[in-house]
């Protein structure tokens, strides 16, 4: 089993989230069989769906934003948003590689500050979980994909029309890949199981931090009175 899980391949990677943090959770995962209400019934997906309504979405890594579009995954119309990740901003020695970041499930006045272009920083808030196109028959969820791709990919990326009539992205040399293993990266792990997640934490130090940090912002644990 190839931990990376390349396209929808089950990595046999499970989240472990931290004992002294209260952390909004992944509730479908990457390669997963998931049911309708996260995508068609019987297929396999691509990254992982979590959060709850308002949790705030941040950046797993330095990076920029490479694009920010409308599209229609079937649940209504909703906005997404893919960033680029060098291999130097995630402590990777991987020579001619960067991975990508995917959110959708987006609304616009969540993201309007984004620019094309511009930096964002590990732990930098930048969107929140919403519906799934704006519809509450769904659980409120962010998608997040990662993407393998060749160095500075962006400037071949082509648009199509999904079978929803939304915009979304295409590159030949770029592979779906399970979030969790760049969740992994600071661990070293090279086998299946249990990651630990690592919440930021504002103030840290993380310039020897390898690959991701969690795109959600955890709380101490509650105070028992």
């Amino acid at each position: 089993m190839d931990i990376k899980g390349y396209g929808t391949d089950p990595s046999g990677l499970l989240p472990r989230y931290p004992r002294d943090a209260v952390c909004p959770a992944l509730r479908s995962l990457h390669g997963a069989v998931a049911g309708e209400e996260e995508t068609t019934k019987n297929q396999r997906q691509q990254g992982v769906v979590g959060g709850r309504f308002g949790d705030a979405i941040i950046a797993p890594a330095d990076g920029k934003i490479i694009a920010l579009w409308e599209t229609d995954t079937g649940r209504g119309s909703e906005w997404a948003v893919l960033m680029s990740h060098a291999s130097r901003d995630l402590r990777m020695s991987e020579a001619g590689i960067s991975y990508l970041s995917e959110f959708s499930h987006l609304e616009p006045w969540d993201i309007q500050e984004l620019k094309l272009g511009s930096r964002i920083r590990r732990g930098e808030k930048f969107g929140v979980v919403r519906y799934p196109g704006g519809n509450k028959d769904h659980p409120a969820g962010v998608w997040w994909r990662v993407f393998e791709a060749p160095a500075r990919a962006e400037r071949n990326l082509s648009w199509v029309r999904n079978r929803h009539g939304g915009d979304t992205w295409t590159h030949d040399a770029v592979r779906s890949i399970d979030p969790l293993f760049m969740l992994s990266r600071n661990q070293r792990r090279d086998t299946a199981g249990p990651v630990d997640l690592v919440p930021f934490t504002r103030g840290n130090d993380y310039s020897d931090f390898v690959g991701f940090t969690y795109i959600f912002e955890c709380k101490g644990p509650p105070i028992n009175e």
